[in-house]
């Protein structure tokens, strides 16, 4: 009589046991790896968004206005008298800057303020104004400048969490 040959109930659960450890694992590297792009995204909108005002600006050779409301986490964009549009960043997220308003200058220059400014005031322009955006839960800043001449807005650097 030949021999079957078969798995025995207590291999087939080590193996088991084994890729439910690997998947354990697996997972929770991967939910980094999306809280990660989470945040990426997060930046990558709000510099969007900066740029979508300096455009606006050029394209209709006009001064925009945008407030910036670091305590609420938002940024508003006067199109118009009439017409804003506005951008907050998501929640998880909050944002620290000194900032509060920004002019996107028709010829593209960006001035920078760290207070309200009304139209026809004198007020020099800072040179350079960092926004930094903060993931509340694994404690990544990241780091935004904005420069008065020249117009550029970049991401400056990602600090990993502590």
């Amino acid at each position: 009589m030949r021999k079957k040959k078969a798995f025995t109930v207590l291999e087939l659960m080590l193996v088991i046991g084994i890729m439910a450890v690997l998947a354990i694992l697996v997972l929770a590297n991967f939910s980094g790896f999306i809280r990660g792009r989470k945040f990426e995204d997060c930046l990558n909108r709000v510099i969007n968004f900066l740029r979508y005002g300096q455009e606006y600006a050029l394209t209709r050779y006009d001064d925009i206005w945008m407030d910036v409301l670091p305590k609420e986490n938002k940024f508003v964009l006067k199109l118009s008298e009439e017409k804003e549009k506005r951008f907050v960043i998501p929640p998880g997220y909050r944002m620290e800057t000194k900032l509060r308003q920004v002019i996107f200058e028709r010829m593209g220059g960006i001035g920078v303020f760290d207070r309200p400014v009304k139209k026809g005031e004198a007020v020099p322009t800072k040179i350079v104004e960092k926004i930094k955006v903060i993931d509340e839960k694994t404690k990544r800043i990241a780091t935004i400048e904005i420069w008065g001449y020249g117009g550029l807005i970049f991401l400056k650097s990602i600090v990993p969490s502590q």
